[in-house]
């Protein structure tokens, strides 16, 4: 019986050893199985990648076929090479006409006119000038062009003609920075015909340069420039803000504030007062009510750059409360608010013009706009006796000529200022 059990065990755990052998060997199939599949999707994905790399190469292959038979059909260079080529070609050929026509002999090169025409594009990009502008200098040089005429004929008024010079500066210097470009390169490869070449084109550009000086960003500068432009001020059409506020009643002022929107009061209020500007506004104005009743604005910036220290960053203005009730806008605030409020603007400056000038429509006073009331404060701030430095610091301004655009007989409606201050000192 014992050797029978044990028969019995011994066949029992062989069966056992059988069917586990069976089932290993089932896995191992099924995981060879697997992995062959596993493989087979790899290789697929390789021979996708590469067909995939071989359209690629085929697809560059065409693009530079096609590129060397431009190249052959345009002497070496594709379509934006010509292109740009062209537009360099024009615009010197168009520089090199108006010196000639102008009598501007061209200028003598050696190393103090080379190191001259550095000094002109340091610092200095085409790209600096916005695209709208560039396109509209484009214009306005190929109409001098066209009609052989250079800005101070071209022009009607002396605001087109500082827009004709400027265009004229914006070419000589977008010509200088090509051309010393071409002349380092030729000097590198030691290509004395190239070099001459560039060495032309940057004396007519120093010519014209020379005739028509560029400004910087000081005024009082600009104004020493000599002006080759002896034509009309301003045209008879024109509809500059002095022209408009002279013609205007008295009264226009006050018609305008009783059809503004409640929503817009106190921003119109602030700008009457203060001849703030738009963007100042939104910026919030701070308006405090002081001893003795009158009002008090603190006003933060928007013109300056700290590059030059254009403009004034903050700047503070009292007006007295016997001033401020000479004004329906300063009765306004004067009634309006506690003691101590900031005033923003409602929406965006532009949403602000555009409301502005549908109450002056719906009072009957045509092209009314925020800026109208920066005038009307320079003109009353005048009156009133104050000084340059004074409303130069009230109207954030660094210089003192900067306030000679302002103005224009705008007509009653309140005094001006007591008192004026910034944050930085202003120059004469």
């Amino acid at each position: 019986m014992r050797a029978q059990r044990s028969s019995g065990g011994r066949s029992s755990g062989s069966k056992g050893q059988t069917e586990d052998r069976r089932h290993s060997s089932g896995r191992s199939g099924a995981r060879e199985q697997a992995a062959g599949g596993i493989r087979g999707k790899i290789q697929g994905l390789r021979d996708k990648k590469e067909q995939r790399s071989e359209g690629r190469l085929d697809s560059l292959r065409e693009r530079l076929q096609t590129r060397l038979h431009s190249q052959d059909k345009s002497g070496g260079l594709g379509g934006r090479e010509v292109a740009a080529v062209t537009v360099t070609a024009n615009r010197g050929g168009i520089l090199a006409k108006m010196a000639e026509r102008g009598g501007t002999p061209p200028r003598q090169i050696d190393n103090a006119a080379v190191k001259e025409a550095r000094v002109h594009i340091k610092g200095w990009r085409a790209d600096m000038v916005r695209p709208s502008t560039q396109e509209q200098y484009k214009k306005m040089t190929e109409r001098m062009h066209r009609t052989g005429k250079s800005p101070d004929e071209a022009a009607g008024t002396t605001k087109a003609f500082y827009a004709y010079r400027a265009a004229v500066v914006h070419a000589a210097k977008a010509e200088l920075r090509e051309s010393l470009t071409a002349r380092d390169r030729a000097s590198r490869e030691k290509n004395d015909d190239a070099r001459r070449d560039a060495e032309k084109r940057i004396s007519v550009a120093l010519a014209m340069l020379d005739r028509y000086p560029p400004g910087g960003r000081d005024k009082a500068d600009n104004f020493q420039r000599t002006s080759l432009y002896t034509g009309a001020h301003q045209s008879e059409r024109s509809n500059g803000k002095r022209e408009t506020l002279a013609e205007r009643a008295p009264d226009w002022r006050e018609r305008v504030f009783q059809n503004v929107r409640e929503r817009d009061k106190d921003a119109v209020s602030v700008a009457a007062l203060t001849g703030a500007r738009p963007a100042e506004i939104a910026k919030g104005v701070q308006v405090d009510k002081i001893a003795g009743g009158g009002l008090r604005f603190t006003i933060h910036g928007a013109k300056l750059d700290d590059a030059t220290g254009r403009g004034q960053k903050s700047r503070t203005i009292e007006v007295t409360r016997a001033d401020a009730a000479k004004s329906a806008e300063g009765r306004h605030l004067l009634a309006a608010g506690p003691a101590a409020r900031e005033v923003p603007l409602d929406g965006t400056p532009s949403a602000f013009a555009h409301r502005v000038q549908r109450a002056g429509e719906r009072a009957g006073v045509e092209r009314v706009s925020p800026y109208d009331y920066r005038h009307s404060f320079a003109d009353r701030a005048r009156s009133d006796g104050a000084g340059r430095d004074e409303l130069a610091a009230a109207m954030g301004h660094r210089s003192e000529t900067s306030q000679a655009a302002y103005g224009g007989r705008a007509g009653t409606g309140g005094g001006g200022f007591s008192r004026a201050s910034a944050s930085r000192p202003t120059r004469a």
